[in-house]
């Protein structure tokens, strides 16, 4: 008993060997740390690489970049995993074979023989304005118990500018006092076409005010696809009925 408490002592120690954690250090657009090292593997911040045999963990973190790729370098044979799931798990002897990318912060574990290298992806923000073609139907009217009409429109629109698409469909509510031309206004446009030079599909949330018979508020991306998938953004928006609008704000595209 007492020798076999021993050797699953020895056991245990040996597999906390080679264990090691390091401050954090700066890699191309991130930080990154080793929280976790055991065998002959190596993270080296002047070529924001991996590489040896055995299992390293590493904490990555934003300076810049939105998320990271992992390429192959020379001959890879093993795995790369997050908390989340496996990214990658077989041989790769291609040179820059895209393995598995990450957006970040994220823990990554690489196991293996493992010759990686790192790319990072900066988030690119742009400045937006342009046009948006006037509405020319009225759409479908229901009268309220207080007077105030409610409009459900549905209408294509083409965007000019920094954000160019054409069939844009909208799908607004709009409560508003016939009299006046004033009320609130909800919903959104089915953005389709290029943002900078991404092209793709969005997801523009509106909300804001009639104010004789002019929309404006605030727009914000909600959902994008595409070339657009991860883009971010929010603005101010107008339009009427015979009357050019316009849209203003900023994107931000991964």
């Amino acid at each position: 008993m007492k020798r076999m408490a021993f050797l699953l002592a020895l056991n245990l120690t040996l597999g906390l060997v080679g264990t090691s954690a390091s401050a954090s250090v700066n890699c191309d657009g991130m930080t990154v740390s080793v929280i976790e090292q055991h065998g002959k593997i190596t993270f080296d911040p002047s070529t924001c690489s991996v590489s040896g045999q055995g299992s390293i963990t590493l904490a990555v973190d934003p300076a810049g970049a939105t998320s990271v790729e992992i390429h192959n370098s020379g001959v890879t044979a093993g795995s790369i995993i997050t908390p989340a799931g496996r990214l990658f798990a077989g041989r790769s002897t291609t040179a820059d074979q895209l393995l598995a990318s990450l957006g970040l912060p994220g823990v990554i574990t690489l196991s293996g023989a493992i010759d990686v290298h790192f790319f990072t992806v900066v988030a690119v923000s742009l400045t937006v304005s342009g046009t948006i073609s006037p509405m020319e139907l009225l759409g479908d009217v229901f009268v309220n118990g207080d007077g105030t009409w409610t409009i459900i429109h549905s209408e294509y629109h083409d965007f000019t500018g920094t954000m160019s698409g054409n069939n844009v469909l909208d799908t607004l509510t709009i409560v508003v006092n016939p009299f006046t031309g004033n009320g609130i206004v909800t919903g959104d446009f089915a953005f389709s076409g290029t943002v900078g030079t991404a092209n793709g599909m969005a997801t523009l949330q509106v909300t804001g005010t009639v104010t004789a018979w002019t929309l404006s508020g605030d727009w914000s991306i909600t959902a994008a696809s595409g070339g657009l998938a991860g883009a971010t953004g929010s603005g101010t928006w107008t339009l009427g009925w015979g009357v050019f609008g316009s849209y203003s704000g900023s994107v931000t595209l991964p």
